[in-house]
C-alpha cells in the first residue's frame, strides 16, 4: 500500500497499529486485493487514508528484488580489518620487555657497585674527619643521595626479577609468535579438488 511518493504502510511494533514508513521493503504485504482494502478502509486513520492506495506487485518480483539487495549488500560489504598484525606487533612488544631485562639487569648491577664504592668513601670521610655544622650537613646530603640512588636501583632490580620470574616466559612468547605468525599466513589445502586450485600461487584459508 503507498501514496507513490515513496511512502508505505506498514504494522508498527506492536503489531496493532498501521503506519507510514519510507521503505518498501518493510511495507506490509497482504494476500489480496479485498484484505488490502479491507484494512484501508477500518484499521488505518481517516487523515492518512485518503493518500494510500494498494499497490499490486507479483510475489516472484518481491521476493527478487530484496534477494538482490541482499545480494549486493554482501558484495560490496567492506572487509573488517585484520587485528592480526595489531596482535602481532603487541607480542613483539612482549619479546621486547622480556628480551631487556637481561641487558638492563647488567647495567643496574654495575651501577649498584659504582654507587656502593662511593657509600664507602663518604662514610670513610666521615669517619675520619672533622666538621663544622655546615660541612657536617653537606656530609649528611652527599650521604643521604647516594643511599636513596641505590634505593631506586635495588628497587629497578627487584622488578626486573620479578618480570624474569613471571610464569610466561620468553621462549613461550616467542613460540605464541611464531604461531601468531602461522595463523596470519595460513593457507588452505585442498581436501579433494585440488584441480580447482592447480596455478594459484596462494589457497588463503
Amino acid at each position: 500500500m503507498t501514496n507513490g511518493e515513496g511512502s508505505y504502510i506498514t504494522l508498527d511494533k506492536s503489531g496493532n497499529k498501521y503506519i507510514p514508513i519510507r521503505s518498501s521493503n518493510a511495507a506490509h504485504k497482504f494476500p489480496d486485493l479485498k484484505r488490502a482494502m479491507n484494512v484501508l478502509n477500518n484499521s488505518i486513520t481517516t487523515s492518512i487514508r485518503s493518500h494510500y492506495m494498494p499497490e499490486y506487485h507479483k510475489t516472484e518480483e518481491i521476493v527478487e528484488k530484496i534477494e538482490t539487495e541482499r545480494q549486493s549488500e554482501i558484495c560490496f560489504r567492506e572487509i573488517e580489518n585484520n587485528e592480526i598484525a595489531d596482535w602481532q606487533k603487541r607480542i613483539m612488544q612482549l619479546l621486547d620487555l622480556f628480551g631487556g631485562t637481561d641487558n638492563r639487569t647488567s647495567e643496574l648491577s654495575e651501577k649498584l657497585s659504582d654507587v656502593d664504592k662511593k657509600i664507602v668513601d663518604v662514610e670513610h670521610y666521615i669517619e675520619f674527619g672533622k666538621f663544622n655544622a655546615y660541612q657536617g650537613w653537606i656530609c649528611f646530603k652527599m650521604l643521604q643521595n647516594l643511599l636513596q640512588q641505590r634505593r631506586q636501583y635495588k628497587n629497578e632490580m627487584q622488578v626486573l626479577q620479578k618480570i624474569k620470574s613471571c610464569p610466561i616466559s620468553k621462549e613461550a612468547i616467542k613460540a605464541l609468535s611464531d604461531s601468531v605468525a602461522e595463523a596470519q599466513n595460513k593457507v588452505y589445502k585442498p581436501r579433494k579438488f585440488t584441480e580447482l586450485f592447480s596455478g594459484w600461487s596462494e589457497r588463503r584459508n
